[in-house]
């Protein structure tokens, strides 16, 4: 494992002066935290990318999902997988990185666990779950139609779906118990947003008791953000839809849209008009659409007034582009596939999974790549070939 890190002094010089080819070792000890009055990513905490068909074999850990715990991030990822293996044989692992120390172990707390497929039902590590969730000390996760929550190294069922559309009904006729398989879910304060392949629902966060059911449409939802009590998924289809959970109102906003996230009462996505997808903004409804940039990549985050995105196009680098100054400059170079781009509010960072070219410039390997969003303190974590994230 190697640590790097070089300090930037200031964003619109030192981010095109090739930080990333003769980076210091540091101690993580650096990192900072700070608590910020607005932040968003397109799937609010948790981030989970998707990789269109031409590209997942560029892939070694596909569809990686991080939330923030505290002082730590949870990555839920194949990382350090064999590029070789294929995608379908690839299984997640669970682990928890210490923002301050560096330190990356195992989320399952099982003495003596190996947390490998002999491990049993017990290692949250092997566990068939998606879109794992920090929830204050817990862990929430999706496992096929429940919502589980672990705490203190135990899980328990908080929520079982029996919903289900004339769509989930056709399309898994063949295969009865799947009609109510959840997709994923965001939480609030008050309030859980479930998504399942085609509708969405409300529930009270105390009572876990489901508002009405809403279909959105007969097309597989690809990614969702909840805003002000309503919800913007974007489908299959590339359509961006709202749903007003107070009104039952469902209302189409655009096309060709693959992404999206709101920001300073701004709607912002990536839309494909032949092509890479490029990144727009818009007013809340959809209305006033205008161009920032090409090339941005389907996950981005949107923080202190600068977009953070993967530009794919040019070989493959982490960029920024600012909101107020239209500057769009390069932070690493050589990350050839990106998981996802994912920060928290009370973190002045952000944090890049993906695929990039190691620094000694032979091969490819895993990365974290995390740089605070002033332009300082790059710091790298390259996970190589087999080897595990430890």
């Amino acid at each position: 494992m190697k640590k790097l890190i070089c300090v930037i002094a200031a964003v619109s010089v030192a981010l095109l002066g090739g930080c990333s080819d003769k980076p210091e070792l540091i101690d993580l000890s650096s990192l900072e935290s700070t608590i910020d009055e607005e932040v968003s990513t397109p799937l609010d905490t948790i981030i989970t990318s998707y990789q269109q068909d031409s590209y997942k074999k560029q892939m070694i850990g596909t569809s990686a999902s991080c939330t923030f715990s505290g002082e730590n991030m949870l990555i839920y990822s194949s990382l350090g997988q064999d590029a070789d293996d294929s995608i379908g044989s690839q299984t997640k692992q669970f682990y928890k990185l210490d923002l301050k120390t560096g330190e990356c172990v195992p989320m399952c707390t099982v003495p003596g666990c190996t947390h490998d497929y002999d491990a049993g039902t017990a290692c949250i590590n092997n566990a068939k779950i998606s879109r794992p969730t920090a929830v204050g000390d817990d862990v929430w996760y999706l496992s096929h139609n429940t919502i589980m929550k672990q705490s203190g190294g135990t899980s328990e069922v908080i929520f079982e779906n029996k919903f289900c559309t004339e769509y989930e009904e056709s399309i898994y006729r063949d295969y009865e118990g799947h009609k109510y398989v959840l997709s994923s879910f965001i939480v609030d304060d008050d309030s859980v947003y479930l998504f399942g392949p085609t509708y969405t629902v409300r529930l009270d966060r105390q009572t876990m008791k489901p508002e009405e059911y809403i279909p959105l449409s007969e097309a597989m939802i690809f990614s969702q953000f909840v805003c002000d009590g309503k919800a913007y998924v974007c489908n299959e289809l590339q359509e961006l839809i709202m749903v007003d959970y107070n009104t039952k109102e469902v209302k189409k906003l655009g096309d060709q849209i693959n992404n999206a996230c709101a920001y300073g009462g701004m709607l912002y996505y990536t839309r494909y008009n032949g092509g890479m997808p490029s990144l727009y903004c818009a007013s809340i409804d959809g209305s006033g659409e205008k161009k920032l940039c090409d090339d941005c990549y389907m996950d981005f985050v949107i923080k202190d007034g600068k977009v953070f995105y993967h530009n794919y196009a040019t070989g493959g680098n982490l960029r920024f582009y600012d909101l107020s100054t239209r500057q769009d400059d390069v932070i690493y170079d050589g990350i050839t596939a990106c998981d996802c781009i994912v920060t928290a509010e009370h973190i002045d960072r952000i944090f890049a999974i993906g695929e990039a070219y190691k620094s000694g410039g032979q091969g490819i390997c895993n990365i974290i790549i995390s740089v605070k969003t002033d332009g300082s303190g790059l710091w790298t974590k390259e996970i190589d070939g087999t080897d595990t994230i430890l």
